[in-house]
């Protein structure tokens, strides 16, 4: 498992590259959230170790481990890649619209404090997110080849 501070590294700095611009923390969070999620889609699997919490209007990352520095493998950078293919063009309005149909972010808030943070978001919830994902690309490619 990664640590969560080269993942983040590798998205700000191909974010910067497409868009010429930062990636802001409400949006790297997000990304990360999807970066997770895609891991488990692709390798069934978390790609780092990190805590996320639901929150108002997103999710909140936290950094467990400090000490894991191995370099990303080429197909760790694919699954990043594909998520910031897919949602770093978006707004961060949209990507919360996505989160609202997340299991993980909805379990996560049921329990949400006077501060705006839920409980935190178990890698079993985003699992089940991205059985959810790999259904629907089944379904989509079975369609589609009709």
């Amino acid at each position: 498992m990664k640590n969560i501070s080269k993942v983040e590294e590798y998205i700000s700095n191909e974010y910067r590259k497409i868009y010429q611009q930062e990636v802001d923390k409400e949006k790297l969070n997000k990304l990360l959230y999807f970066v997770q999620r895609e891991s488990f889609i692709v390798r069934n699997r978390p790609l780092f170790d990190a805590c996320f919490y639901g929150t108002k209007y997103g999710v909140s990352v936290v950094n467990e481990h400090h000490n894991i520095k191995n370099a990303l493998s080429k197909k760790e950078e694919e699954i990043i890649n594909s998520v910031i293919d897919e949602y770093a063009k978006k707004s961060p309005m949209s990507l919360y619209r996505i989160l609202y149909g997340e299991i993980s972010w909805n379990n996560s808030r049921k329990h949400i404090d006077e501060r705006g943070i839920g409980k935190k978001i178990s890698n079993e919830d985003i699992r089940k997110d991205a059985m959810r994902i790999k259904e629907r690309q089944k379904f989509l490619r079975f369609s589609t080849n009709k």
